[in-house]
């Protein structure tokens, strides 16, 4: 090695005694841009020339919102052959480096933005795209026909950079979402309150609550939950890049639902999109705006629907109705989601915007919860609830039996919570390549 000067001016000063070995080339220490040298550089050091066939698996595993999983950082030489990444998150990011190559600056590739372009199919020396399968995966594959050779460097990671929220099946400020960290953002907002998901899974009445958030989660054979919601943060701006889909499917949209409980049966009956469905005294108004509502400036007009619970078959709304309330955990408040279930259907219909109950002595619907704190000796009558966005069309009645019966098809609650830290699961990460050339001692 040449002799250097202990003078600024002069040369920089390279300690070359980091090993750089690919056994430890994951070392915090290991300055990973240094190139193979075409001889070694230490004594202790060999550079072998090998044609040795290797294939890289790793999974299944779970990783959460920000985190980075590296498949592949070595120095070395070979031959790219193929890469394949199965996951049930359209929004995971897959990063490939080859020397100087990038496949997409940042952050790397996804199944949506892949989707979005219309690359499902063959793409020689391109990343393309299975679409989502029966068992709820995605498929990211890397496969030309000509392996590609790389002299230096490859590096494979996959990242999750999926945004924290906790309104998956309820509603956002304004009807806008922009990705961070390069992730394109979704086209519409498919996660959000104002649709339904069916699936057979769900259909059995007992125990159902304890397992919906997992049948949601890993839809199999089933479509997975996806309302038409305009994202209107990519109409505003026209450089954002897009996606399919969106962010909050498979495990990265659990929810937890908690069931309201009954001791009778009770009814539950929509009304018509922007329209009240009663007329008694103190029925809250509500927003007439055609579904899903819009935004104009920084105000946002968003539609309603109201849902009216009545105690037992007979729809009177001056049948006492003792249970069903928010202070026994069961339905939500204002302001949090709300979820009814009918056989093998389940209807999100947003968040609550008015809660209240019919005063059975005076005849009139007044606001009530724990956020009003009403009288505890009031007569307690039939439920109001007013919602939002709400659905774009008015579902059948809904019978509720008593929550011990084992003719339960139908029930109501809360969603106490979304995922707020959204996980991705990758099933696999399959890398095959050809390694001629590397670094060892």
């Amino acid at each position: 090695m040449v002799d250097y000067y202990d003078d600024e001016n002069m040369m920089t000063i390279v300690d070359y005694s980091v090993s750089r070995t690919p056994e430890d080339i994951n070392h915090p220490n290991v300055d990973k841009s240094i190139q193979l040298s075409p001889t070694p550089v230490k004594k202790t050091e060999e550079i072998v020339e090998e044609s040795i066939f290797v294939t890289t698996r790793q999974g299944p595993f779970r990783i959460k919102a920000g985190e980075l999983v590296e498949v592949l950082n070595v120095i070395e030489g070979g031959e790219l052959v193929s890469i394949e990444v199965v996951t049930d998150n359209p929004y995971l990011a897959t990063f490939l480096q080859m020397d100087d190559y990038r496949n997409k600056e940042q952050i790397g590739i996804t199944a949506a933005e892949l989707l979005m372009r219309g690359r499902d199919e063959y793409s020689e020396r391109e990343f393309y795209v299975e679409d989502r399968r029966p068992d709820g995966m995605y498929v990211v594959k890397y496969h030309p026909r000509r392996p590609d050779e790389y002299k230096d460097t490859i590096k494979i990671h996959v990242r999750n950079e999926i945004r924290r929220t906790n309104q998956v099946f309820g509603l956002l400020e304004n009807q806008s979402y922009v990705s961070r960290g390069g992730l394109p953002s979704p086209q519409n907002l498919g996660f959000l309150g104002g649709g339904y998901v069916t699936d057979p899974a769900i259909a059995a009445p007992e125990g159902i609550t304890q397992y919906l958030g997992e049948m949601l989660a890993n839809p199999i054979n089933a479509d997975p939950y996806n309302v038409n919601i305009p994202n209107m943060a990519v109409r505003k701006n026209a450089l954002l890049d897009l996606g399919a889909a969106h962010p909050f499917v498979g495990e990265a949209g659990r929810c937890t639902f908690v069931q309201a409980p009954t001791t009778s049966a009770v009814t539950v009956k929509f009304g018509e999109p922007g329209v009240k469905v009663t007329d008694t005294t103190g029925s809250a108004a509500v927003n007439t705006h055609r579904w899903p509502g819009h935004v104009l400036g920084d105000s946002n007009f968003t539609s309603e629907q109201q849902i009216i619970i009545y105690a037992g078959r007979a729809e009177a709304e001056s049948t006492i109705l003792n249970m069903l309330d928010t202070t026994s955990g069961g339905l939500p408040d204002e302001r949090q989601r709300l979820w009814i279930r009918h056989g093998d259907t389940v209807y999100f219909p947003g968040i609550v915007t008015h809660w209240e109950r019919l005063n059975t002595v005076s005849g009139e619907f007044v606001a009530t919860g724990p956020g009003h704190n009403p009288d505890s000796g009031q007569p307690k009558g039939a439920i109001l609830l007013t919602v939002s966005p709400g659905l774009p069309f008015k579902p059948g009645t809904i019978y509720i039996e008593d929550s011990q019966s084992d003719s339960l098809l139908g029930s109501i609650g809360s969603i106490s919570n979304a995922n707020t830290t959204p996980e991705i699961i990758v099933k696999e990460i399959t890398v095959r390549r050809r390694r001629k050339r590397h670094l060892v001692g």
